[in-house]
């Protein structure tokens, strides 16, 4: 205080960066601003590089062991199929998208006929 400086600390890298206290409440806004789309970013990014699309239950469990994280799958709408998948893999649907593209397919579990893909992922 001393030295009329703060220390500004991000919590997503531990970057530091010594401010001047009499332009920190002018600067502040847009650095808070900034900070907050560098998280969105990050976050964006994740489940970009986590979202997998699979067509066969054998490829479904095999990512969800390997990779884990979020899987879209075509699934015929029948509670058993999801609680097949839910007992084997420990994966619940939890998203069925309603904005997604029609996409003609064959549930993973049963083959039977599904009109779109339906995200799954497995609880942490």
């Amino acid at each position: 205080m001393a030295a009329q400086q703060g220390v500004l600390v991000k919590r997503v890298d531990r970057s530091k960066e010594t401010v001047p206290l009499s332009t920190l409440p002018a600067d502040l806004p847009g650095r808070l601003d900034a900070y907050q789309q560098e998280i969105l970013q990050r976050a964006k990014d994740f489940v970009a590089e986590n979202t997998h699309s699979v067509d066969s239950y054998d490829e479904f469990k095999k990512l969800l062991d390997e990779r884990g994280g979020f899987v879209y799958a075509h699934w015929c709408g029948q509670t058993s199929c999801e609680t097949k998948v839910n007992a084997d893999t420990g994966a619940t649907i939890r998203l069925i998208p309603f904005d997604a593209p029609a996409e003609d397919g064959a549930c993973l579990v049963d083959g039977r006929p599904s009109k779109q893909r339906v995200l799954f992922a497995r609880a942490y």
